[in-house]
C-alpha cells in the first residue's frame, strides 16, 4: 500500500517537472522571438 502511494506521488511529481520544463522552455522561445 505504501508503495502504490509512492508511486503515485512520483507520477505526479513527473508530471509537474514535465509541465514546469514545457512553460520554462516556451517562455524561452517567446522571448527569443520577441
Amino acid at each position: 500500500m505504501t508503495e502504490l502511494r509512492f508511486i503515485d506521488e512520483n507520477k505526479t511529481l513527473i508530471q509537474w517537472v514535465t509541465l514546469i520544463t514545457l512553460v520554462t522552455y516556451g517562455y524561452e522561445r517567446v522571448q527569443v522571438y520577441t
